[in-house]
């Protein structure tokens, strides 16, 4: 049987959380960050518990951003024209499971309601002491849910 998951907060239901808001209108886009300070906060809104990256690795990673710049502004340029497509087309009939962190700081807890609400009889969980990225920092809770989810739809 076949099934669709959102493992995390999907592109394309809500606007940006107002942490992400906040940075844009101070100037600073925070997906692309060009100082070490920028590429840190980029990481604390990624992460309930930001992992620890040498410095030496920030300092690769804001140089790629920074020769890398244009590609980049053309992705978040792309980004932003879908911030609300999943609720325009015709929803899945498919088994449908959504996980969304409560401590997302992308895209904001409370659209994992209006996705639920597009998705006619999908199942929401929203994941405590969870971030943007489920499937790297909380791989694991989010894999069990995501296995007994298929293990109940395949019945």
């Amino acid at each position: 049987m076949r099934s669709l998951a959102f493992i995390g907060s999907p592109l394309g239901i809500t606007d940006w959380a107002n942490s992400v808001k906040e940075m844009i209108f101070q100037g600073i886009n925070p997906f692309i960050p060009i100082t070490q300070k920028q590429f840190e906060q980029e990481v604390d809104l990624l992460f309930v518990t930001p992992p620890t990256i040498p410095d030496s690795v920030k300092a690769e990673k804001v140089n790629d951003y920074i020769i890398r710049n244009r590609h980049y502004q053309q992705v978040w340029d792309i980004v932003n024209l879908y911030d609300d497509l999943l609720c325009k087309s015709e929803p899945p009939q498919l088994p449908t499971l959504i996980i969304w962190g409560t401590e997302d700081q992308i895209f904001d807890i409370s659209g994992s309601s209006r996705l639920q609400q597009c998705l006619a009889g999908s199942q929401l969980l929203q994941l405590p002491q969870a971030g943007h990225l489920l499937l790297i920092e909380n791989a694991d809770a989010a894999s069990a849910k995501y296995v007994n989810f298929l293990r109940t739809t395949t019945k």
